[in-house]
């Protein structure tokens, strides 16, 4: 990503980086991208699936049997992990999602931020 600024002499609306990815946001550059690599894109979706549907299972199985309050600091623990697991986009979205007036007003043991369980 670049960190230069827009109304730079040498900036350059249409740069890519080393695979063509786009370094500025284009809708269409960036959805052009990934019709040229749809096992890349169907590859992402696939460890997204992977990593997310047994955390959401037992998320549900939570709510389901009413014991999110007991299991919130295990859920939140491995939400962060996965969010980790997930990459650095995924990371920052929960960080966004944790940011002040976003949290809850309760946390869990040990600091676990219980971000991941409520709205």
């Amino acid at each position: 990503m670049s960190r230069r600024r827009l109304d730079a002499a040498d900036f350059n609306v249409e740069q890519v980086d080393a695979e063509g990815l786009p370094l500025v946001y284009n809708e269409a550059a960036i959805a052009a991208f990934w019709r040229r690599r749809p096992g890349d894109l169907a590859g992402r979706w696939a460890k997204f699936a992977a990593i997310s549907a047994p955390w959401l299972t037992r998320l549900a199985t939570a709510a389901l049997r009413g014991s999110i309050e007991r299991d919130q600091v295990g859920l939140a623990r491995d939400a962060v992990e996965n969010l980790s697991r997930l990459g650095p986009t995924w990371v920052k979205l929960g960080q966004a999602r944790a940011a002040p007036g976003r949290r809850p007003a309760r946390h869990g043991r040990g600091g676990v931020p219980c971000w991941a369980l409520r709205g």
